[in-house]
């Protein structure tokens, strides 16, 4: 059965806290994402950051997955992606997403899109989404948005800290960014006191 292509989308706008260990979220998002027949997209989501990682893409992992590698179990449904933002890297990102995808609507991907919106939604045939990002707002870009290394399942991961998390959390409106903020504040206090 042929696969239709993916779809490019531009975005013009931009509990308690409980510290865990990173294995044990991600054994929760493992769990969790069973249980929706979706454990296809944790499985998606280590294989785009292997591709990322082969091709020398540039990026930083923030939003909802990168909370969960600190330790926070909940649910997201895409991932987001702050990116180096020059013609070579978005070459490099085109050629990963296109080797996972097999998507030739990663070519319409452009730098200048990526520059002049807030957010570039690549939505794969497949219904899984990835949020390109290089700046987010006057508030951070991939240069100044700490990060460090982790390994899951063999792939190293590059994601913001969980300061850097907080910081563009912490003005949030949505509840669920109030939620990560408070989850990623307990675990700085927690970090410090220890």
């Amino acid at each position: 059965m042929a696969k239709s292509g993916g779809t490019l989308e531009i975005c013009r706008s931009s509990p308690s806290p409980k510290i865990s260990q990173r294995g044990l979220s991600l054994s929760y998002y493992r769990r969790s994402k069973q249980r929706g027949g979706t454990l296809d997209r944790f499985q998606r989501f280590i294989r785009i950051l292997k591709a990322f990682a082969e091709k020398g893409v540039e990026y930083t992992l923030i939003g909802g997955v990168a909370v969960i590698l600190h330790g926070f179990p909940r649910l997201t449904e895409d991932i987001d992606i702050l990116l180096k933002a020059d013609v070579q890297n978005i070459e490099k990102l085109k050629s990963a997403l296109e080797e996972v995808f097999n998507d030739p609507s990663v070519k319409e991907i452009e730098l200048s899109d990526l520059k002049n919106y807030s957010v570039l939604r690549y939505g794969a045939p497949d219904g899984f989404y990835i949020d390109l990002i290089t700046r987010l707002g006057e508030v951070a870009d991939y240069g100044n948005v700490a990060s460090e290394k982790i390994n899951v399942e063999g792939v190293r991961i590059k994601v913001a800290t969980a300061e850097a998390l907080y910081r563009l959390k912490k003005e949030s409106l949505r509840p669920k960014d109030q939620n990560d903020a408070l989850f990623l504040k307990g675990k700085l206090e927690y970090l410090k006191k220890s």
